[in-house]
């Protein structure tokens, strides 16, 4: 017989919040509920990573089509430092990841690939690795 997990998340989400706040542990799936809250915080890793490869993709387009160059960029620029901000702020343990140069790389990676579908650009117009210090970028504006 399926779980109530497995049939309709949002009741089973309700009814597991509930049950643990009346103290009823005995009714819910420990084993189901630290899945979730594992999963929870690999979405905000990724939220993390998507800010930064959107960063990084802005920081390109400034960066190689200067003659393309306004508010809209810088916007969009400033946009994403304010998100990742508000990411660091609410996850302080995120902070070293931005030292990881896999993490950088993953997330320039996506940039570059992005960056050459909104631009027409080759990858070899891009610095095969990341140009920027992410942490310096997120603390000078």
């Amino acid at each position: 017989m399926p779980k109530l997990y497995e049939t309709d998340y949002f009741a089973w989400t309700k009814s597991t919040a509930a049950a643990l706040r009346d103290g009823r542990v005995c009714d819910i799936d420990l084993a189901e509920v630290a899945e979730e809250i594992e999963d929870l915080g690999k979405c905000e890793r990724r939220a993390l990573e998507s800010a930064l490869c959107q960063l990084f993709l802005h920081r390109l387009k400034w960066d190689y089509q200067p003659n393309l160059r306004g508010r809209s960029g810088e916007v969009s620029i400033q946009k994403q430092i304010r998100t990742l901000r508000k990411i660091l702020r609410e996850n302080p343990s995120f902070e070293p990841l931005l030292g990881q140069p896999d993490f950088i790389a993953e997330a320039y990676g996506d940039a570059v690939l992005d960056a050459m579908s909104e631009t027409g650009l080759e990858a070899s117009t891009f610095p095969p690795e990341c140009p920027h210090d992410a942490a310096e970028i997120i603390r000078e504006r």
